[in-house]
């Protein structure tokens, strides 16, 4: 059963072009798998090919090990599994490449694998592991320019194992979650918001839509970035079914929907406020539907004078005095855009946190564990239209990824060769080493240079690229891999190992800074709901979100009959009618 051409190692003559021509050949033969030695290229067929089925389940078995076996994705699964039975030892699975190269699908192929493989069927635990991958894509994914379905999030999945194989509990760590996605608005320009978003919509009854005041889609700037994605309907109503189902099976309860859904529904609220200059002599700024600061406020249980005036104003305290401070019109628009984008964060933390609670509770991690084996889902390298912080962090860890395997295939491998005295020829390849040190070199890199320039009040996007020209000036060994921009433009090129980019760098201290007004903190930590005021008081754990926290998150009182009881406390007034104005001379 072997498959010529299948291991590219094997080639006689190994350049760039002699393996993109076999991996292409094989590609027209659906053959979408070949292997390098024990690494697996996968190429996206685009396309349903019938090989994840029963048979092929059993055929990549972890017992009888074949080498002569075409490549699949099966194949590596088998590899990890059976190392981790003989060797009781932990394995790690590096799925990576560029966006749209079938990363997410090919790591859910190999949870099906792992689960198929264990010495008995585990029932629930098992269907609920192979559940979580499509829920977390409906909130980490979204439609880009590249991919219909990219993963704008990272995530670590660690199966642990008893040591006769059988799984015991699942684990999952989030990180870079592309929060600014949620507050994106260029309308028909191919980037889709996250598909909760439109399941929602394509899957609540109209009472419940109308219970969150919610109005039809297209009427949501933030939703408009791809049209198609609107008249989705049955797809997005299937996923959303699908997705509420797996809620149940994690423990999610009726309440903590309901919070989901009010804080999905807050964020497409708050994202349509807007704001207007007026002719106070203070400077203060007028909120243009106030309808909105209601319908946000009931749904997140605050006050919405009290969300009404810390969008608009900060306060701070100057010699033992507080000091009211009004927003301009730009402040205010991200003060705005930041409150949605941490809610979202946070409600896709708790979101993970619930997965982690269900699949790997602590009575799980009590029982005899004796290895992991985990699978590291990454963003591939971008280079889009516009590239801004999120992609510079992004292909920084792609920087450093290729920099692992350069490493661990060919420099350690070459050490091997030469402390046994084997002959070799030597592989030429391109060490990115440079580029890493050039973002990392204490004190004068990008991400010390930007992280200085965001602690000044006063800095600014403009004032940390000419910080990187003084940094990196012409002769300088790293300045060949920087390129500035001529005239009014903001920004930079870097020349990555996959090839040169343009950052934009208008927000990047907002971005980096990566803060919340204090006074709108403040109102969320307020609510009355438990769940949402814990959720914004909780702290961010070692991986920058609240999934891994250590605190308790209270659960939510919210009932069944929720649109009723909103209802009833919009009716009772809320900002209509009232000066804001005079609310803040009042304080």
């Amino acid at each position: 059963m072997e498959d010529p051409g299948s291991d590219l190692s094997q080639l006689d003559k190994l350049t760039e072009e002699s393996i993109l021509e076999a991996v292409k050949n094989r590609y027209q033969e659906d053959k979408i798998y070949t292997n390098v030695g024990d690494i697996l290229i996968a190429v996206n067929p685009f396309k349903e090919l019938q090989i994840y089925d029963k048979k092929n389940h059993e055929k990549y078995g972890w017992k009888d090990f074949r080498t002569d076996l075409p490549p699949h994705v099966f194949h590596v699964a088998a590899r990890a599994y059976g190392r981790m039975r003989q060797k009781q030892s932990n394995q790690i699975i590096l799925v990576c490449g560029e966006s749209g190269a079938g990363k997410t699908e090919s790591a859910k192929y190999m949870v099906q694998h792992f689960m198929q493989m264990c010495p008995e069927d585990s029932g629930d635990l098992h269907d609920r592991i192979i559940r979580v991958n499509p829920l977390l894509e409906s909130f980490g994914n979204a439609k880009t320019v590249m991919n219909d379905n990219s993963s704008r999030f990272a995530k670590f999945l660690e199966l642990s194992f008893r040591n006769d194989g059988q799984v015991t509990g699942a684990s999952i760590r989030d990180y870079m979650l592309e929060k600014c996605r949620v507050v994106g608005r260029n309308e028909d320009c191919g980037e889709g918001n996250f598909h909760i978003f439109y399941g929602m919509f394509a899957g609540l009854s109209q009472q419940e839509k109308q219970d969150l005041f919610l109005l039809k889609p297209e009427s949501y700037g933030i939703l408009k970035g791809s049209i198609e994605r609107l008249k989705m309907t049955k797809h997005y109503e299937n996923q959303y079914k699908e997705n509420m189902e797996t809620l149940k099976k994690i423990g999610m309860t009726e309440a903590d929907k309901k919070v989901m859904h009010c804080m999905l529904a807050a964020i497409l609220h708050l994202s349509q406020i807007e704001f207007r200059e007026t002719e106070y002599t203070s400077g203060q700024l007028d909120i243009a539907d106030t309808e909105l600061v209601d319908q946000a406020a009931t749904l997140l249980e605050v006050s919405s004078e009290a969300l009404g005036v810390a969008l608009i104003s900060s306060t701070t305290i100057m010699a033992g005095e507080e000091i009211i401070v009004y927003k301009s019109l730009d402040q205010a628009k991200d003060g705005r855009d930041a409150l949605a984008k941490h809610m979202y964060e946070r409600l896709f933390g708790w979101i993970v946190k619930k997965i982690n609670t269900n699949l790997h509770p602590h009575k799980s991690r009590s029982q005899t564990k004796v290895a992991e084996i985990g699978i590291l889902d990454i963003a591939g390298f971008e280079n889009l239209q516009t590239n801004s912080f999120e992609q510079m962090c992004i292909n920084m860890v792609n920087e450093r990824l290729q920099y692992f395997m350069n490493n661990v295939v060919l420099i350690q491998e070459r050490k091997i060769y030469e402390s046994e005295e084997i002959p070799f020829e030597n592989v030429d390849f391109k060490d990115n080493m440079n580029i890493i040190q050039m973002f990392e070199i204490s004190k004068i890199g990008i991400w010390p240079s930007l992280d200085e320039e965001s602690k000044f009040q006063q800095g600014t996007d403009s004032k940390f690229v000419e910080r990187l020209k003084k940094n990196f000036p012409k002769g300088h060994a790293y300045s060949p891999l920087l390129t500035f921009a001529r005239g009014d433009r903001i920004g930079f090129g870097v020349k990555h190992f996959a090839g040169a980019v343009w950052y934009n760098c208008e927000k990047f201290l907002e971005k980096n800074r990566d803060t919340l007004n204090k006074d709108i903190e403040d109102v969320m930590k307020s609510s009355k709901d438990d769940c949402i005021a814990d959720l914004f008081s909780v702290r961010k754990g070692d991986t920058g979100t609240i999934s891994n926290t250590q605190y308790n998150i209270r659960a939510s009182r919210k009932v069944p009959g929720l649109g009723v009881s909103i209802r009833a406390k919009t009716d009772q007034g809320g900002l209509q009618g009232m000066d804001l104005g005079r609310t803040l001379k009042e304080k």
